[in-house]
């Protein structure tokens, strides 16, 4: 008789088991659902908020979004100030850029002769391998947090060298 008692608890005990997993799988998948939502905020955060500034699937031309892939992964973060008339020159990014502006206006044009337009609280995905130059149309200096993703030993800008003018004689 205590055989059978023993494996009834036994029984017992792997529903019970399967039971907890199952409900872990429940509550991990709501969990994500939730996060996916953007509904969910754990306890330790009860007091921060967040924004989607941008999802986007291209970059700031319309071409589609490229990542680089790496050895050697760095990731580098600057604050940029672009004061009013100023300009970063033409240049390009051989890898992904991305930014966020904090103040101000940045026009960019791209080699194309097209031109973008970004103000606080834009965020901006440049364009990869294209030329480009962002300069400041306003009146108050242009401030923005970027971010390259890049590796070890690729540079994050590279600048578009001049055509030589040749001297007069």
């Amino acid at each position: 008789m205590m055989k059978k008692h023993k494996r009834a608890v036994s029984g017992n005990r792997t529903s019970q088991a399967f039971l907890f997993a199952s409900v872990e799988i429940i509550f991990v998948l709501l969990v994500f659902m939730q996060l996916q939502a953007g509904i969910l905020l754990a306890e330790e955060y009860r007091n921060v908020s967040a924004r989607k500034v941008l999802t986007s699937t291209t970059v700031s031309d319309g071409s589609r979004i490229r990542y680089l892939r790496a050895d050697d992964p760095e990731v580098t973060v600057l604050v940029v100030d672009v004061p009013p008339g100023g300009s970063t020159g033409w240049h390009s990014h051989p890898v992904p850029v991305y930014a966020y502006m904090l103040e101000g206006v940045l026009a960019v044009e791209m080699e194309n002769g097209k031109t973008f337009e970004f103000r606080k609280g834009d965020a901006i995905i440049e364009v990869v391998n294209t030329g480009h130059n962002g300069y400041n149309p306003g009146r108050e200096k242009a401030s923005l947090v970027v971010f390259y993703t890049g590796a070890v030993g690729v540079p994050n800008v590279v600048k578009e060298q001049q055509a030589a003018v040749p001297a007069l004689p």
